[in-house]
């Protein structure tokens, strides 16, 4: 098991360890200075961390909010169920308003290899593109939407992925990697 920890120490030295799959969350949390411990399970929320600092935060008697939905989860229900459109509108609405959702790249990373995992081209090419709207300066998730596009056969696009990909990190070595080997594979 890998922990991480913490980078701010303001409330104490806290480890944790998170994981998930299909339709469940968990967070094991342990504040060492405190000698505090929240362990969260969750069918309803991809990203526990806010409500695990919430609960941090309730049992220490400091002010806490209850944590916005998670948008991954509603989106990708969207688009699991065939409702696109709906997808599509929620995302729009989101770059509208930001406050009214939580999103994380990391979740939407997730749900798009998951779709991925389970072979749903489409549903993981869809779920790519809104996470490259909503975290534009991301290389990863272009590095990320650049592959699952590679692996759906679309590699003019894969191509145009890796390149943005690659110009928001130059260090990219994975996205220079596979524009050479697109290039190399298809003659572009």
């Amino acid at each position: 098991m890998v922990w991480g920890m913490y980078i701010d120490e303001s409330d104490g030295k806290i480890v944790f360890h998170d994981g998930s799959i299909t339709g469940l969350t968990s967070i094991l949390l342990h504040n060492i200075t405190q000698k505090q411990s929240v362990i969260l399970l969750s069918n309803s929320a991809s990203s526990i961390f806010p409500i695990s600092n919430a609960v941090l935060n309730l049992i220490n008697d400091k002010p806490y909010t209850i944590p916005v939905q998670d948008l991954s989860r509603i989106y990708g229900s969207f688009v699991d169920n065939g409702n696109k459109e709906k997808a599509s509108e929620l995302i729009q609405d989101y770059l509208k308003d930001p406050s009214s959702y939580e999103a994380s790249e990391r979740d939407f990373n997730r749900l798009g290899y998951q779709f991925l995992r389970l072979q749903k081209c489409d549903n993981a090419l869809q779920v790519f593109n809104s996470t490259s709207l909503i975290f534009p300066t991301s290389w990863n998730v272009f590095d990320s939407y650049g592959e699952a596009l590679h692996q759906c056969g679309k590699n003019e696009e894969s191509l145009k992925m890796y390149q943005k990909s690659v110009e928001l990190n130059s260090e990219n070595e994975n996205g220079k990697q596979m524009l050479l080997k697109i290039q190399k594979e298809f003659g572009k």
